[in-house]
């Protein structure tokens, strides 16, 4: 026997048989990290209780991190507190190519390096690292 289900990012009641939600394509079956996504696009893209692109109208808005969390957070957990590299969300909707990105999580080097010089790296190479 199945339920209705609740969105974890939105709160909009989904029919059993959706496998996303109909509001901000929040899938049913997903993990914390893959949340922050959607609450992110939920915070930024809500409208009268709508998720939508700002520019088509759409519900297509797909939210990815900018490189796999997994080996974000958890292969370089020992050198990821001296590392610059930030992880970012990038929202892109799929029918009118609308993009935007925000910073999700900066290390701990790189908040200090721009507390003292208030300004961020322009180094390409020390964002990667």
């Amino acid at each position: 026997m199945s339920f209705d289900w609740f969105c974890p990012a939105c709160k909009t009641k989904n029919d059993k048989l959706l496998k996303r939600c109909q509001n901000c394509r929040c899938p049913n079956k997903l993990n914390g990290f893959e949340l922050d996504l959607y609450k992110h696009v939920v915070d930024v893209f809500m409208d009268n209780g709508k998720v939508r692109c700002p520019r088509c109208e759409q519900v297509k808005l797909e939210p990815v991190y900018s490189e796999d969390y997994k080996k974000y957070y958890f292969d370089g957990v020992k050198k990821k507190s001296w590392t610059f590299k930030t992880l970012e969300i990038h929202v892109k909707c799929t029918s009118c190519d609308y993009k935007r990105r925000k910073e999700h999580e900066v290390p701990t080097l790189r908040r200090l390096f721009r507390q003292f010089f208030n300004r961020d790296l322009e180094s390409d190479f020390l964002r990667n690292i």
